[in-house]
């Protein structure tokens, strides 16, 4: 997925999601991190891994360089096998 924001300068709580069909949200990995106010360019990711493990990330790019936060490489092989992962920006 990715799609072009723009975002308000502040500090911001950016949070890596991960959701099984039928179960509860998990925060997978988050970070607290100050953003100047532009236009960035946000791509979230699941990287396969081995043994069934997929790291999820997002990154948010902009002329001034790149961020990202990411998940350690976890399992998914549970349930009916369908995920919904992506990111999420919160201003604290």
């Amino acid at each position: 997925m990715t799609r072009d924001i723009y975002l308000a300068a502040g500090n911001y709580r950016w949070e890596v999601v991960h959701q099984p069909d039928g179960a509860g949200t998990y925060i997978v990995a988050s970070r607290d991190i100050y953003l100047k106010a532009a236009t960035y360019h946000w791509r979230c990711y699941a990287d396969p891994g081995a043994n069934f493990t997929y790291t999820l990330g997002c990154i948010l790019d902009q002329p001034g360089g790149s961020a990202g936060v990411a998940s350690p490489p976890a399992g998914m092989w549970w349930g009916n096998q369908h995920f919904t992962c992506g990111g999420r920006l919160t201003q604290i």
